[in-house]
């Protein structure tokens, strides 16, 4: 199942925002502790550590969010490729099916058979006339080959 981008973007945007208002708890703080304690400053190891990583907190949360997004956006997009591709392909058979079943009619001894009922006839014209893409416009499409390697490679 594909992640919804909006789900991926609001879950990581829970974590960077999480940071965002921390940091500044943390500063006031030290201000406040610093206020009431004479004007020195006092930071215990573990909060001069949190003040001092933060801004690189932030930035790693900032580009792995980042990264999320592009993933979910590459899979996606990966998933609608594969979606066209067989799409194509069954453009292709139902092409080759119709100039293989279809066309011949117009010639074989089938095709007399159904031309001796009107009803038949006026069908088939009607089912003929109707326009479909030729398998000279299919295969303008990306070849065979490519198209089964590239929906093949999918990780």
């Amino acid at each position: 199942m594909i992640p919804d981008l909006t789900d991926v973007y609001n879950k990581n945007r829970i974590v960077t925002t999480a940071i965002v208002i921390v940091v500044p708890i943390v500063v006031i703080v030290v201000v406040v502790r610093t206020v009431f304690s004479g004007g020195d400053v006092i930071l215990d190891d573990r909060t001069a550590a949190r003040v001092a990583d933060a801004p690189q907190q932030v930035a790693a949360s900032i580009e792995a969010e980042r990264q999320v997004i592009a993933k979910a956006a590459l899979s996606l997009a990966r998933d609608k490729a594969a979606a066209v591709l067989t799409m194509l392909d069954r453009a292709s058979g139902a092409s080759a099916a119709w100039q293989n079943e279809v066309h011949p009619l117009l010639t074989n001894e089938r095709g007399k058979m159904l031309a001796a009922n009107p009803d038949y006839v006026r069908a088939f014209d009607s089912i003929n006339r109707q326009s479909r893409p030729t398998p000279t416009e299919i295969a303008a499409s990306p070849d065979e080959s490519s198209r089964s390697s590239r929906v093949r490679h999918r990780p």
